[in-house]
């Protein structure tokens, strides 16, 4: 959930992809940037977009969104979470 017009999520190590069907009517733009990303677009560019709305990020995302009168709003993400090979002892 998007509860506030700038909010800031810590990934760690693991990538997360948009997956997000549609965006809100109620906001104006959105933007979304991380340590190797910046996606912006508009509920009516989203709309437009196949393959292009899957980006991924990683590191941290930082998500603005321009909006007369903010409401929360929900975005849905795919987590990559890579795999690591536990430390053996010698």
């Amino acid at each position: 959930m998007v509860t506030d017009s700038d909010i800031s999520l810590d990934l760690k190590n693991d990538m997360w992809i948009l997956n997000t069907k549609g965006l809100p009517s109620s906001i104006d733009e959105m933007e979304l940037i991380s340590s190797d990303n910046v996606f912006t677009a508009t509920p009516e560019e989203y709309d437009f977009m196949d393959e292009y709305r899957y980006q991924v990020f990683t590191d941290y995302i930082d998500i603005k969104t321009q909006t007369e009168n903010f409401k929360p709003y929900r975005l849905e993400f795919v987590k990559i979470i890579p795999h690591r090979n536990p430390q053996s002892g010698s």
